[in-house]
């Protein structure tokens, strides 16, 4: 029997912040928004999920949801 094999893997502190930095600046373009802008609907999101601000994080991830579904 063969026992499947889940592959970490691992990116250097670099390599991560060029990642996030990346991402955020597509998030800023794609959505017209600062970065501060965005972070503060993602904390929201987290630790007030009814405030209305944090309703532009949840229509982001439900936005890039509804394009990932639709690339088959």
């Amino acid at each position: 029997m063969l026992k499947s094999l889940k592959k970490t893997i691992v990116y250097s502190e670099e390599e991560t912040k060029e990642i996030i930095e990346s991402e955020m600046e597509t998030l800023c373009k794609t959505y017209g928004m600062t970065t501060s802008k965005i972070v503060e609907s993602m904390i929201l999101c987290n630790i007030a999920p009814q405030h209305p601000r944090a309703s532009i994080w949840k229509a982001i991830q439900s936005d890039k949801s509804s394009k990932n579904g639709q690339k088959s």
